[in-house]
């Protein structure tokens, strides 16, 4: 599958849907908090970031569609396609990363553009890294990444996250991981991030 092969419709209703999925890991994963089961409710938070990533992803695509995003956003659509559907760091580090770009004051988006426009640098997916490059180094100062600081911290980790709620296994010297034994600070701190989300973000990015 590549990009010039899906329409325009269809990456809107696959970010739709996404989005959807990403409401239902939201009541799931609450559902699951309330029954003290924070292992699991902090995995179905963590899917719910990836599908919130999907959400704003499939988004980005269509919107090429109708116009083609270049100037200091840069990307080949081919691979971030590749990637919304099979690497989950890449889809969180965009649900995070729009979101908080979403968030920028006016003052911010224009500061951002001077810098990169001074360096003659952009913000390009880097595929290796499954982000994109840059961004969190030319906005470090900025107000509303200080903000953000502490779930950015959390992005770092979401994977080992994911993978302690959802399985049992032996990390050496008789330690067990077990889901079910998972506190509660984890659990609660990651369906925040999910809620944070879903609340801040916008599409002023465009």
């Amino acid at each position: 599958m590549n990009f010039c092969s899906i329409s325009r419709n269809g990456l809107v209703e696959a970010s739709k849907a996404a989005l959807k999925n990403c409401k239902d890991f939201q009541f799931e994963a609450n559902l699951l908090y309330k029954m003290r089961n924070y292992g699991h409710s902090q995995s179905l938070a963590v899917l719910g970031i990836e599908e919130f990533g999907k959400h704003i992803g499939y988004g980005i695509l269509a919107f090429e569609k109708v116009v083609n995003i270049k100037g200091r956003i840069q990307y080949d659509p081919d691979e971030l396609l590749s990637d919304l559907q099979r690497n989950h760091i890449s889809k969180q580090n965009i649900a995070i990363m729009f979101t908080v770009l979403s968030n920028f004051t006016s003052f911010e988006r224009s500061e951002l553009k001077r810098i990169l426009d001074q360096d003659s640098k952009v913000l390009e997916y880097n595929r290796s890294k499954k982000k994109f490059d840059h961004f969190a180094d030319i906005t470090d100062n900025y107000f509303t990444i200080k903000k953000w600081s502490k779930d950015f911290e959390l992005i770092n980790n979401l994977e080992a996250i994911k993978q302690n709620g959802f399985y049992v296994s032996l990390n050496g010297n008789d330690n067990i991981n077990i889901p079910s034994s998972n506190d509660a600070r984890m659990s609660k701190k990651i369906n925040q991030l999910l809620k944070k989300l879903m609340q801040s973000y916008t599409r002023t990015f465009y």
